[in-house]
């Protein structure tokens, strides 16, 4: 039967307070499971919690921080500072924020940030990236018309993107009902349609 008991703000500091003591003590081991399977709490980068955790410097921590984080700030800076490739592709493969590393909802993204990726980005961190569901149609067809700064890419990689970009799901017409809005539906038949144009046109 489900619980639909309403919990109280106190009950609500009470549960986080005994995370946060949690979280200081845990094993790396410890830590992991908790973000890969309870992750109940927001934790931002600039939290002493999240710069208690960075300081252990402990790779699985780091890994579980940068693939189960909702906090973009977290993962893009585990991505910039990390050596270790397997961080940096866990950074980039997170399902949990809301968008890919650099990008924001509604098709934004760090012009500056994003050119420094594109240009420094192994081969497998690029596939990642654009065939993310998090990789967006708002994102996909800024990608696809050459905006700035995926026109300083060569066209060699360019190409390759596109390959990996038919591993996308929002490059495939969706139905309506699974948009909010009409806007999100005609932005996805629309970037459906201009992907196999510029796909044919670039084989």
């Amino acid at each position: 039967m489900k619980n639909n008991k309403k919990i109280s703000e106190k009950e609500i500091e009470k549960k986080l307070n005994e995370t946060i003591d949690f979280l200081e003590k845990a094993s790396p081991e410890e830590v992991y499971k908790y973000f890969e399977e309870k992750n109940e709490f927001y934790f931002d980068l600039k939290s002493k919690t999240m710069q208690n955790l960075l300081k252990k410097k402990d790779k699985l921590i780091n890994l579980a921080l940068a693939k189960f984080s909702f906090d973009v700030d977290v993962s893009n800076y585990l991505y910039e500072t990390s050596k270790d490739e397997s961080i940096k592709l866990a950074a980039i493969s997170n399902e949990k924020r809301l968008s890919p590393i650099y990008c924001f909802l509604g098709g934004m993204y760090n012009e500056k940030k994003l050119d420094l990726f594109l240009k420094k980005a192994s081969l497998k961190e690029l596939e990642i990236f654009f065939s993310s569901a998090k990789y967006n149609e708002f994102h996909i067809e800024s990608f696809l018309e050459k905006k700035s700064p995926y026109d300083k890419i060569s066209q060699k990689k360019y190409n390759q993107i596109l390959n990996y970009l038919e591993k996308n799901p929002n490059i495939k017409k969706k139905d309506t009902d699974e948009f909010e809005d009409g806007w999100g539906w005609y932005t996805n038949q629309k970037v459906s349609e201009k992907f196999k144009f510029i796909k044919l046109r670039n084989q």
